[in-house]
């Protein structure tokens, strides 16, 4: 079977947009497919490290965390965000 890369950046939307962004980035690294659904140029510049996707998830970890703290708006899940991950 296979599928688009439109349709899988559809669903990666959809999980962003969720109430437990943080879960869906854990469960794409977890599961092994980071790299499947989020490919980088064979040469760049600075060059991709290894744990790309390990930092990546911190990253989107922290900036929730944050948003949670100071109480925005933006995301409306009401829920800690500790329970996230």
């Amino acid at each position: 079977m296979k599928i688009s890369r439109e349709r899988i950046g559809h669903e990666i939307d959809l999980m962003m947009s969720d109430k437990h962004p943080v879960k869906a980035m854990c469960d794409i690294r977890d599961l092994g497919l980071f790299y499947v659904v989020f490919s980088f140029p064979e040469k760049s510049n600075p060059p991709i490290f290894d744990k790309c996707d390990w930092q990546c998830v911190s990253h989107i970890e922290a900036a929730w965390d944050l948003a949670y703290s100071i109480g925005s708006c933006v995301f409306s899940s009401g829920s800690d965000s500790k329970s996230q991950v």
